[in-house]
């Protein structure tokens, strides 16, 4: 009995959108929608040593030694000697992140999760809007500052980086060209909670009579 009330809380709350007024296609909509996620999911050990994915092992080792002795008992601070279990993530993150081949089993199983949980979102009723990606706004290198500028009329021949769509927050939805090759296709507001679903659908190079008969933005592959 004790056993199944603590899976029971360990289960992860469900995050209600606060603000969506339509859900497509086709679903009941009553106020607010809970955001389906994965039964079980792996701890992120990247955030738990505060590395990125793409660190080094040396970066990692360097990490974790630091990390952990913030947690010696000579050293914690008592915000730190309340969370008894801080340093027993630190050693289970070290533990896989240290060893290449772990660290390679881990990596994709992380990306087989992060893709079923892509496709559960994109499966389920939990976008506000849908719309075509033909009503985005196509952002290219074209600016020497950081922000992508629109793309110049002369130039046809070059994919954009990015689409944008204004969201009613003021914020704006936004979906790179590496989302659209791998078929992503709900999208968060930059500045709020709000989901869109981006409409598209891939051709095949090639097709060229195809996607220009077609009234549907399409994703050249």
């Amino acid at each position: 009995m004790g056993e199944d009330k603590g899976q029971e809380a360990d289960e992860p709350l469900p995050v209600p959108l606060p603000h969506p007024r339509q859900c497509f296609p086709n679903c009941a909509f009553s106020g607010s929608v809970h955001l389906p996620t994965l039964a079980t999911s792996l701890p992120d050990h990247y955030a738990t040593l505060h590395v990125p994915s793409t660190a080094d092992l040396a970066t990692v080792r360097a990490a974790y030694r630091a990390l952990i002795l913030l947690h010696h008992p000579d050293r914690a601070t008592a915000v730190e000697r309340s969370s008894p279990n801080a340093a027993e993530a630190l050693n289970e993150a070290w533990h896989i992140l240290g060893d290449p081949t772990r660290r390679k089993a881990y990596d994709r199983e992380s990306a087989r999760q992060q893709q079923a949980q892509q496709e559960l979102l994109t499966s389920s009723c939990v976008y506000a809007v849908s719309i075509d990606l033909s009503l985005f706004t196509a952002h290219y290198h074209y600016s020497e500052s950081n922000s992508p500028e629109p793309k110049p009329e002369f130039e046809d021949s070059l994919m954009p980086i990015a689409y944008t769509h204004p969201c009613r927050c003021s914020a704006e939805f936004r979906i790179t060209l590496e989302q659209l090759e791998q078929g992503v296709q709900i999208v968060q507001c930059e500045g709020c909670s709000e989901r869109c679903k981006v409409e598209y659908h891939v051709v095949e190079s090639g097709d060229e009579d195809e996607e220009r008969a077609s009234d549907r933005a399409e994703i050249p592959v």
